[in-house]
């Protein structure tokens, strides 16, 4: 059974999820970049630069003094063959919240089906996370690459996507989900409702609009000036690059990228 809770109530109720908490930079990218900062203990964990005289802190004394308690609800996978999830088992990932503060350590499991992100408390009971709280959401992926989560499209704002590439001319995202085949029969034969796994591929240049696109050439190409068509053309003609998968474009923006960067 699932808890709906807010996660103010998870933190202010001092849950024990082995938490730790501080301050981030304006843009986090990464949890190697995460710092740390004065702090003040709860739940087996850390809180840092939370206080009711901030945003946050009011929001989270305010949440909690109202029980912010929305309504249970169960849901079952038995009998359903494949998985909804992003890991096969839950991962300690890192919450930032929307002042920049950040907690992390969490046990979180990424809900393809539901588009729900769940924190695992101590005690194996799991709560739904308030995304409205967040900003962005890092969690491993099953290859322990660092998956991260933000709210990147502006035609669905409160909606978080996996970022794959992101600079500050444009953004390389996708939406990964589980849609559910259901179970029939067949005369004597039963077929099993099954998970299968899909995913969207976005590209957003500027302040521009959001382009839905396929991982082919002409598409991801579709908004880059021939300067940098030209460029990412030469490095993946010498680095042997086919653009067959999202790796092969992630090289190549970060090469060039990183080229005129140093130009």
């Amino acid at each position: 059974m699932r808890s709906l809770f807010s996660i103010c109530i998870m933190i202010l109720a001092s849950f024990t999820l082995g938490a730790q908490c501080g301050p981030t930079d304006s843009n986090p990218t990464s949890v190697n970049s995460y710092g740390g900062g004065g702090t003040a203990s709860f739940g087996g964990g850390s809180l840092s630069n939370i206080s009711a005289n901030n945003t946050l802190g009011a929001a989270f004394l305010n949440q909690a003094l109202s029980g912010s308690l929305v309504a249970d609800r169960s849901i079952t996978y038995q009998n359903v063959k494949g998985s909804p999830y992003l890991n096969d088992a839950a991962k300690k990932g890192t919450l930032v919240l929307n002042d920049g503060n950040m907690v992390k350590d969490i046990l979180i499991h990424v809900d393809l089906y539901t588009d729900d992100f769940i924190a695992t408390k101590s005690d194996g009971e799991e709560i739904i996370l308030n995304e409205s709280l967040l900003r962005e959401i890092i969690v491993p992926g099953d290859d322990n690459k660092m998956v991260v989560y933000k709210k990147t499209n502006p035609e669905n704002p409160d909606k978080f996507y996996e970022v794959l590439y992101e600079d500050t001319d444009m953004v390389f995202f996708k939406q990964r989900y589980v849609t559910l085949r259901e179970g029939s029969s067949q005369g004597l034969a039963r077929v099993q409702p099954k998970f299968n796994n899909r995913t969207k591929y976005f590209m957003r240049h500027g302040d521009g609009q959001v382009a839905s696109v396929k991982l082919k050439k002409k598409e991801i190409f579709s908004g880059f000036v021939d300067a940098e068509l030209y460029a990412m053309k030469e490095y993946a003609r010498e680095n042997g690059i086919k653009f067959r998968d999202e790796e092969d474009y992630i090289a190549v923006f970060e090469a060039v990228n990183a080229g005129s960067e140093n130009n």
